[in-house]
């Protein structure tokens, strides 16, 4: 674990897991993908230390790093194993296979791929549980099902899977898995054929067949959903689909860099032909730059590129509607280092499920508008006070209102890093006043008044904390706009931001007494 605060450029060791520790724990010993849960950190692992299966799934805690043990109680027919991702609203958790560690470590294993033993099923689990639930079978055709790029939106039901190899002709494809009518499925969504190609351009594992498989190596889907990216590492093509339909991507645009045969050339220096091809994807969260790297894995680069891989990073300018076009000014060599996976300062396509808004901000009406229909909907909250709906939206606007005077007052005395522990401690000490406390002040009977109604909501609109809803918003960092100076800069950054402050105020009240008005 590497602590990238609080300069990034100058990185600490913070801790080590030692081999010994995770195999004790969980009886694995290749860990490969790590993706992170508020509960846990969730790592995949291929195999054994003697180099066998079954592989899986293991956690560590996220906050002292210690091996928990092995993810799975039940894992059913489950054997191989290599990415996982999740639907977080649907309880289910998505694997994918590759193979045993001793089929990849060495190179390709031709016996096993000839006779169809490399992984070629999604499988899904209960997440809740832990339990294998459903197995989907793409055929041993198919050989290597391996990245899984789940939408990022959380009501879509559905992803991608990359399939490396056909057995049938060399093609590679992408799948894709989705929910309908209860039921989980599969079907091949992208297909791309092997080229033709004079056996002398190719390494002994392919001369026979002449041609060049696409060997399909990652894929990436963009935050929005609307674009899937597909590197075809031994041609040299890195493929942009439009994902709009997903169930029918459509083909937009494609570059060249590399390739077994074809050794296409970078802008940058357009003499040098290159080696290696597209290999791993980082998609800005944006859409808008699109990275790839061309090393693949020690043991199967020297497999189809015999010349060894001169290692390199690319970058690539995705317009609003689609198309590709290569920077050529940014083409960085990496000598004996290998860039792998590209992870972007700021945010990229890498997680799931998004959490933002088409303009890059949170999406505080995505968030907000369900927590406020279950306060609705909470016989405790909302239908208590659905016949005093007028009372009720009062209190609550007269909470919200007093938090924000009370917090702009004190921005103009106090320092804003004080403010913000200040505002922190007052709701801790506060949480631990009411647990401290034996009982909850009551009255005896129910006959209050249209004030008493108000001055009690806007008590427990601000105790549970929906009047410091505009907290966020209002300690946030302040940009000076440009051209401006002084204090009327930040007027005006606070004035611009106005609009999308009034929007993660009002959304959990609206969704709230959108909710209980039908009751009462």
């Amino acid at each position: 674990m590497v602590d990238t605060h609080p300069d990034p450029r100058n990185l600490r060791r913070a801790r080590v897991i030692e081999p010994e520790a995770v195999s004790s724990r969980t009886g694995y010993a290749r860990p490969h993908t790590v993706r992170c849960r508020p509960d846990r950190i969730y790592i995949s692992d291929l195999g054994n230390p003697e180099g066998g299966g079954p592989g899986g799934i293991f956690v560590i805690d996220h906050y002292t790093f210690e091996v928990l043990g092995r993810w799975d109680v039940d894992r059913g027919p489950q054997f191989l194993a290599y990415d996982f991702w999740w639907h977080l609203g649907y309880n289910v958790m998505v694997t994918s296979e590759w193979g045993m560690p001793r089929m990849v470590e060495q190179g390709v294993d031709v016996e096993a791929l000839l006779n169809g033993r490399y992984g070629h099923r999604l499988r899904l689990w209960d997440l809740r549980r832990r339990r294998h639930a459903q197995s989907l079978d793409l055929s041993s055709e198919h050989q290597m099902v391996l990245e899984l790029r789940p939408a990022h939106d959380p009501t879509r039901a559905c992803g991608f899977a990359r399939v490396i190899l056909s057995l049938k002709d060399l093609s590679a494809s992408a799948w894709l898995w989705y929910r309908e009518n209860g039921a989980w499925s599969v079907r091949k969504a992208i297909e791309i054929p092997a080229e033709p190609a004079d056996p002398d351009q190719l390494p002994p594992i392919l001369k026979d067949f002449r041609a060049v498989p696409p060997l399909v190596t990652d894929i990436n889907l963009s935050l929005d959903d609307r674009f899937l990216y597909v590197s075809c590492w031994g041609t040299g093509e890195l493929r942009q689909y439009d994902a709009c339909d997903p169930f029918h991507p459509q083909l937009r645009g494609a570059v060249r860099f590399g390739g077994i045969a074809s050794r296409a050339p970078h802008p940058k220096d357009p003499a040098r032909p290159l080696n290696g091809g597209p290999q791993m994807v980082g998609i800005r969260w944006d859409g808008r730059r699109v990275y790839v790297t061309n090393p693949s894995y020690i043991p199967w680069d020297p497999v189809f590129y015999p010349e060894g891989i001169r290692r390199w990073l690319a970058k690539l300018d995705a317009g609003p509607d689609g198309r590709l076009a290569v920077d050529p000014a940014c083409f960085v060599e990496f000598g004996d280092d290998r860039p792998h996976p590209v992870r972007l300062e700021g945010g990229d396509a890498s997680s799931v499920p998004s959490l933002r808004g088409r303009d890059g901000g949170l999406d505080p009406v995505g968030q907000d508008v369900p927590a406020g229909a279950y306060h609705g909907l909470d016989p405790a909250m909302g239908w208590l006070f659905a016949l005093a709906l007028r009372s009720t939206a009062l209190g609550r606007l007269l909470a919200v209102g007093l938090a924000a005077r009370l917090l702009l007052a004190l921005q103009a005395v106090l320092p804003l890093s004080l403010l913000r522990g200040l505002t922190a401690a007052v709701l801790a000490a506060f949480g631990v006043y009411r647990l401290a406390r034996a009982g909850h002040p009551h009255r005896v009977g129910m006959r209050v008044g249209f004030r008493d109604r108000i001055a009690w909501s806007m008590r427990m609109a601000s105790s549970h904390g929906v009047g410091l809803m505009p907290s966020p918003f209002l300690l946030g960092p302040l940009r000076v706009v440009p051209g401006s100076h002084g204090s009327q800069g930040l007027h005006s950054a606070w004035i611009q931001g106005l609009p999308n402050g009034l929007g993660e105020v009002g959304a959990h009240p609206i969704g709230y007494l959108l909710t209980a008005g039908p009751i009462a």
